[in-house]
């Protein structure tokens, strides 16, 4: 995670300083607030949004954890916009990943909420992703619906998700998962830092099983 101090002329310190007199006030002020190495929220522009929205980040029991809430929009953020929130907070050489989790530990308080997570002690094991970008080809097809492909690599299992000409949404890539892994098993998406494979010409985006990766606890999904 960057130094905080270098994102020091976008934070938004009225808002640190509400959060911090809201838990005094409702007696809330918990020891995990306390505990947090680095917390705050910025001011993070995106060009899809036509402006800047703030973001918060916090490093808690290990972990670093950022997310966009775009819930003013009725959606949710887009693939592209979590890569501007990982470059804001992140260095290109620390990847970072959203989590799919198992049915038994989803939470869900912000429909439009996504969350980007990196362990603070190690770097993540990432998966063969260029291999798996390069069985597929560009298309001039215009996906109304994600095409998904199925398979294994070097031991990990994978589902490419295709629509050539755009994104998939994640709700589209929620539903995928469904479909491939069982309710039990956790996947993840990987943002690398490396602009060639994250925001790749064919707009295809790579479910990977989480294999012995350790994820957060449950209670700070």
């Amino acid at each position: 995670m960057r130094n905080l101090k270098e994102l020091t002329a976008y934070r938004l310190e009225f808002i640190d300083t509400m959060n911090l007199l809201q838990h005094l006030i409702t007696n809330t002020l918990t020891e995990e607030y306390m505990c947090c190495k680095n917390d705050g929220w910025f001011q993070t522009h995106f060009p899809t949004l036509g402006g800047s929205m703030p973001t918060h980040i916090t490093e808690l029991y290990g972990w670093e954890h950022a997310f966009l809430d775009l819930e003013y929009l009725k959606r949710t953020p887009t693939w592209l916009e979590m890569n501007v929130l990982r470059k804001f907070y992140w260095y290109d050489s620390e990847p970072v990943i959203q989590i799919h989790p198992k049915r038994s530990e989803y939470v869900n308080f912000n429909h439009y909420r996504l969350h980007l997570w990196k362990n603070s002690h190690f770097d993540f094991e990432l998966p063969p992703i260029e291999q798996v970008l390069n069985k597929f080809e560009i298309t001039s097809l215009d996906c109304q619906k994600p095409v998904s492909k199925y398979g294994k690599i070097n031991d990990w299992k994978y589902v490419a998700i295709i629509c050539n000409q755009r994104w998939a949404t994640w709700e589209e890539v929620c539903e995928i998962k469904q479909e491939y892994f069982e309710p039990e098993e956790t996947a993840l998406q990987f943002h690398t830092g490396n602009a060639n494979l994250d925001e790749n010409s064919k707009h295809i985006l790579i479910l990977w099983d989480a294999k012995n990766i350790p994820l957060p606890d449950k209670h700070i999904v």
